[in-house]
């Protein structure tokens, strides 16, 4: 039989490991509960580092410049015209709207530019000396600018002209590639430049 006096120095050596033990089993399965947190929680990502500084730009066209010619198919020597047309999909106020179509002239001469009475008068509407530009430009004082309300239409400019060859032809509102001549739309209130769409405009002429 064992003694008692081994008997009391075995048990505490005993209750030690069994503590040590617990000890690490607890450690041991703390450590693994932070694993599984862990690898459930979603990559946190460093905005800053993904989403560069950008000066705000206005990027929204919301406004539309679009040419509606009277006839798409017509006879040399016959005149007709071509209006230019300025919608928004919301409301909108201008300080200025300064239109420039180009034109072959090769194949149209351009005659004149007649303005919509609807609009203010504009401080020029005419045609290039070159004879191949058809410009409107509005300067609007009004503290409230030129209101378009959204859904609304108006004729910026009427432009005639005389087909003098055959075949097929383009109308082009022109924008920021030709700087001397760039149509441009201002904003009321910010001076911001409007971004907007458009489109050339195809033309037949027969002999």
């Amino acid at each position: 039989m064992i003694s008692k006096k081994y008997i009391r120095i075995i048990i505490p050596i005993v209750a030690v490991l069994v503590l040590v033990e617990s000890v690490v089993l607890v450690n041991s399965l703390e450590n693994q509960k932070i694993k599984r947190e862990a690898s459930n929680k979603p990559d946190v990502i460093n905005v800053d580092q993904v989403i560069p500084e950008v000066d705000q730009v206005e990027t929204n066209e919301d406004v539309t410049l679009k040419l509606e010619a009277e006839k798409l198919s017509l006879n040399v020597g016959q005149e007709s015209f071509v209006d230019v047309m300025m919608s928004t999909s919301v409301s909108k106020s201008f300080d200025a709207v300064s239109v420039y179509v180009d034109v072959d002239t090769q194949k149209v001469a351009l005659e004149r530019v007649e303005i919509n009475n609807s609009m203010p008068k504009p401080i020029v509407a005419k045609i290039s000396k070159k004879g191949n530009v058809a410009l409107v430009n509005y300067l609007i004082s009004s503290p409230s600018g030129y209101r378009l309300a959204s859904g609304d239409r108006v004729a910026v400019a009427r432009i005639y002209f005389t087909p003098i060859d055959s075949g097929k032809t383009s109308f082009k509102i022109l924008g920021e590639e030709v700087s001397e001549a760039e149509s441009m739309l201002v904003e009321t209130g910010t001076s911001k430049v409007i971004p907007f769409n458009s489109g050339d405009l195809s033309v037949s002429i027969l002999k």
